[in-house]
């Protein structure tokens, strides 16, 4: 029996899944972020090992045993960041076959019925990707909103920072978030949440994380400040998405998009309604869906492919009933 690896490393947590080559999922681990902005390489190598050894540990395995595995990671988007990410694993996991992606290509994977189309990652952060029927793939930088991109967790707890500061001082609109944002973040008042933000740093944004989901909910209950927020990110993440899909020539297509990442499973709608009707001006027959298994699993998927592995109905079905338990696993469900 052949096993195979799949590692999904993002900017808030790494999960690693471990299976064998009739696609039933074994173990699976978990550890901190593996983004390489975040943790710097040697820490993203780090979560890597430990997510991994994780995984082998409850599937009873040892490293020497795995055959291949995909890595799909947050951050790497240029030549330099594959070399050093690889050359850090390599350190951390000796021995192993492995093959360091961008996160994108892992989502896609696991959630694109035909094995091409379009994928939208909304986690920590924001990236776009897209493969043509012939197999031409193209992708956004994955990088700040300073380089173009803009959605993501870190990017809605910046807009509610800034929608509740203007609501405390009186420069904008009314909004619960001026409450919401102080409970959340266990802070007494405005002059000791602006400390706490200015001696944070960048970092600071991740320390507010539970602010995100606090919009969605917010929206739902019909602060319109909230839902602004959803509908400006919508219409981003649409753009996004219509841009790597006309490089891929892919605007006349029925091309299946998938939307990965925790973002999209918000309790309001408002975003991901948006971001369609943005969509479909450019790619009127566009179908959206999130995906049917985890990023993780479609890094899995991939070292199946990258060994000579076809997904045939056996392996299909067998994934789907392992990867049901493992999915919600991944999720905390």
């Amino acid at each position: 029996m052949r096993y195979f690896l799949g590692v999904d490393g993002g900017g808030t947590k790494t999960d690693a899944v471990v299976g064998d080559e009739t696609g039933r999922l074994l173990g699976l681990g978990h550890a901190g972020p593996a983004n390489h902005a975040v943790v710097g390489i040697e820490g993203a190598a780090q979560a890597v090992r430990q997510a991994t050894e994780l995984a082998l540990k409850e599937a009873g395995l040892a490293l020497d045993q795995l055959d291949h595995a995909v890595l799909g990671l947050a951050g790497a988007d240029f030549p330099e960041d594959f070399e050093n990410l690889t050359r850090a694993v390599g350190a951390a996991l000796p021995g192993l076959q492995f093959r360091v992606v961008n996160d994108t290509w892992i989502a896609l994977a696991g959630g694109a019925e035909r094995g091409w189309g379009a994928v939208v990652v909304c986690g920590t952060g924001v990236n776009a990707a897209a493969r043509n029927r012939e197999g031409q793939e193209v992708i956004l930088r994955g990088l700040t909103y300073e380089v173009g991109n803009r959605g993501g967790a870190v990017d809605v707890i910046r807009d509610a920072l800034y929608a509740a500061f203007r609501a405390h001082d009186g420069l904008g609109p009314a909004t619960a978030l001026e409450h919401v944002v102080l409970e959340t973040l266990g802070v007494d008042n405005y002059d000791d949440l602006a400390r706490m933000i200015i001696h944070a740093g960048p970092e600071g944004y991740f320390l507010a994380m539970g602010l995100a989901p606090a919009v969605f909910t917010l929206a739902s209950q019909g602060d319109q400040v909230a839902q602004d927020i959803l509908i400006s990110h919508g219409t981003a993440l649409g753009e996004s998405a219509s841009a790597v899909i006309r490089r891929a020539g892919l605007e006349k297509e029925e091309v299946e998009v998938v939307l990965a990442g925790s973002l999209w499973r918000g309790a309001s709608p408002l975003m991901r309604d948006q971001f369609i009707t943005t969509l479909h001006r450019t790619a009127p027959l566009a179908w959206a869906h999130l995906p049917a298994y985890e990023p993780v699993v479609g890094g899995y998927v991939m070292a199946l492919q990258q060994a000579g592995i076809d997904i045939n109905p056996r392996t299909s079905t067998a994934l789907a009933t392992s990867a049901a338990h493992w999915g919600r696993a991944v999720r905390g469900q």
